[in-house]
Protein backbone atom coordinates (compact mmCIF):
# COMPACT_ATOMS: atom_id res chain seq x y z
CA UNK A 1 0.00 0.00 0.00
CA UNK A 2 1.04 3.56 -0.55
CA UNK A 3 -0.03 6.53 1.54
CA UNK A 4 0.55 10.21 1.19
CA UNK A 5 -0.86 13.09 3.19
CA UNK A 6 0.31 16.67 3.31
CA UNK A 7 -0.34 19.96 5.07
CA UNK A 8 -1.42 20.71 8.58
CA UNK A 9 -1.62 23.68 10.89
CA UNK A 10 1.21 23.47 13.39
CA UNK A 11 -0.70 25.63 15.90
CA UNK A 12 -3.69 23.26 15.92
CA UNK A 13 -4.06 21.25 19.14
CA UNK A 14 -6.01 18.48 17.43
CA UNK A 15 -4.04 15.40 16.35
CA UNK A 16 -2.58 15.75 12.89
CA UNK A 17 -5.13 14.27 10.48
CA UNK A 18 -2.33 12.98 8.23
CA UNK A 19 -0.82 10.99 11.10
CA UNK A 20 -4.23 9.53 11.93
CA UNK A 21 -4.89 8.76 8.27
CA UNK A 22 -1.60 6.91 7.93
CA UNK A 23 -2.16 5.02 11.20
CA UNK A 24 -5.59 3.79 10.07
CA UNK A 25 -4.23 2.90 6.61
CA UNK A 26 -1.34 0.97 8.18
CA UNK A 27 -3.79 -0.93 10.39
CA UNK A 28 -5.81 -1.80 7.27
CA UNK A 29 -2.66 -2.92 5.45
CA UNK A 30 -1.81 -5.21 8.37
CA UNK A 31 -5.39 -6.54 8.43
CA UNK A 32 -5.06 -7.39 4.73
CA UNK A 33 -1.80 -9.21 5.33
CA UNK A 34 0.38 -6.72 3.48
CA UNK A 35 4.01 -6.53 4.51
CA UNK A 36 4.85 -3.06 3.15
CA UNK A 37 3.31 0.38 3.51
CA UNK A 38 5.12 3.04 1.50
CA UNK A 39 5.29 6.49 3.11
CA UNK A 40 6.86 8.11 0.06
CA UNK A 41 10.21 9.81 -0.40
CA UNK A 42 11.90 11.94 2.24
CA UNK A 43 13.11 11.48 5.79
CA UNK A 44 10.46 13.40 7.69
CA UNK A 45 10.51 12.58 11.40
CA UNK A 46 6.87 11.45 11.58
CA UNK A 47 7.68 8.44 9.37
CA UNK A 48 9.94 6.95 12.01
CA UNK A 49 7.08 7.07 14.55
CA UNK A 50 5.57 4.20 12.55
CA UNK A 51 8.81 2.23 12.64
CA UNK A 52 9.96 3.23 9.16
CA UNK A 53 13.40 2.11 8.05
CA UNK A 54 15.49 3.90 5.43
CA UNK A 55 15.88 2.14 2.11
CA UNK A 56 17.14 3.20 -1.28
CA UNK A 57 14.39 4.05 -3.74
CA UNK A 58 14.65 4.42 -7.49
CA UNK A 59 12.27 6.39 -9.66
CA UNK A 60 11.45 5.86 -13.29
CA UNK A 61 9.85 8.61 -15.34
CA UNK A 62 8.25 7.67 -18.64
CA UNK A 63 7.07 10.43 -20.94
CA UNK A 64 5.18 10.05 -24.19
CA UNK A 65 6.68 12.02 -27.05
CA UNK A 66 5.34 12.79 -30.49
CA UNK A 67 1.66 12.59 -29.58
CA UNK A 68 -0.69 15.14 -28.14
CA UNK A 69 -1.93 14.26 -24.67
CA UNK A 70 -5.50 14.28 -26.00
CA UNK A 71 -4.62 11.32 -28.26
CA UNK A 72 -4.07 9.02 -25.29
CA UNK A 73 -6.68 10.19 -22.76
CA UNK A 74 -8.96 7.38 -21.61
CA UNK A 75 -12.63 8.33 -21.19
CA UNK A 76 -12.77 6.20 -18.03
CA UNK A 77 -10.48 8.80 -16.46
CA UNK A 78 -12.92 11.70 -16.82
CA UNK A 79 -14.00 11.73 -13.16
CA UNK A 80 -10.40 11.66 -11.97
CA UNK A 81 -9.42 14.39 -14.42
CA UNK A 82 -12.35 16.56 -13.27
CA UNK A 83 -11.31 16.13 -9.64
CA UNK A 84 -7.70 16.97 -10.57
CA UNK A 85 -8.89 20.12 -12.39
CA UNK A 86 -11.00 21.16 -9.40
CA UNK A 87 -8.05 20.70 -7.03
CA UNK A 88 -5.74 22.66 -9.33
CA UNK A 89 -8.24 25.51 -9.58
CA UNK A 90 -8.67 25.59 -5.80
CA UNK A 91 -4.88 25.83 -5.46
CA UNK A 92 -4.67 28.58 -8.09
CA UNK A 93 -2.90 26.32 -10.62
CA UNK A 94 -4.72 27.40 -13.75
CA UNK A 95 -2.52 25.85 -16.47
CA UNK A 96 -2.76 22.19 -15.36
CA UNK A 97 -6.49 22.65 -14.72
CA UNK A 98 -7.03 23.95 -18.24
CA UNK A 99 -5.07 21.03 -19.72
CA UNK A 100 -7.18 18.52 -17.76
CA UNK A 101 -10.41 20.24 -18.84
CA UNK A 102 -9.26 20.26 -22.48
CA UNK A 103 -8.69 16.51 -22.30
CA UNK A 104 -12.15 16.03 -20.77
CA UNK A 105 -13.70 18.14 -23.51
CA UNK A 106 -11.91 16.22 -26.27
CA UNK A 107 -12.83 12.86 -24.76
CA UNK A 108 -16.46 13.95 -24.39
CA UNK A 109 -16.71 15.25 -27.97
CA UNK A 110 -15.23 12.02 -29.35
CA UNK A 111 -17.38 9.81 -27.12
CA UNK A 112 -19.58 7.30 -28.95
CA UNK A 113 -21.75 4.63 -27.43
CA UNK A 114 -20.95 1.12 -28.60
Amino acid sequence: MFGIAAARRLDDEMPAIGLLLNAVAIEEAIRRGLSTYELGHGTHGYKYQYGAADRELHYLVIERRGQAATDVFNRRSICGAALFARTCLADGQISPAVKALEQIETASVNFTHS
